[in-house]
This record gives C-alpha cells, structure tokens and sequence, in this order.
C-alpha cells in the first residue's frame, strides 16, 4: 500500500512545482505534506493510508 501512495503522491512534482514558482522556502523539509483533508472532508494520513481507504463508502468499481 505505501509504493501505491508513493506513486499516486509524486512528491519529485510539488517540488519542482513549488521550486519553479519561487517558494523554495515553503517546501517542507519531511517528504509528507502531513495529514490532508478532502473536498469531502475526509482526511488522509500518509501515515497510515488504510485508515483513510475504511473511510470511504465506495469499497469497490
């Protein structure tokens, strides 16, 4: 599950995105960005990914 939020969070493009607008000074030093909360209000924590997944009405397509 971590190689999958690994993939999905791209981490090498906020960097480069915050890098090419000038906010150098802004990119945190810990690869995560910290628990992010949703449109929907539900929250993911890099931390522990499955949380966020159980969370969630749709189990399946």
């Amino acid at each position: 599950l971590q190689a999958l939020v690994d993939t999905v969070n791209r981490e090498d493009l906020w960097r480069e995105a915050a890098t090419a607008i000038g906010q150098e000074a802004a990119i945190p030093a810990n690869p995560s960005r910290g628990v992010e909360t949703f449109f929907d209000g539900k929250q993911f924590d890099p931390e522990n990914p499955t949380a966020y997944l159980d969370s969630l009405e749709i189990k399946k397509a």
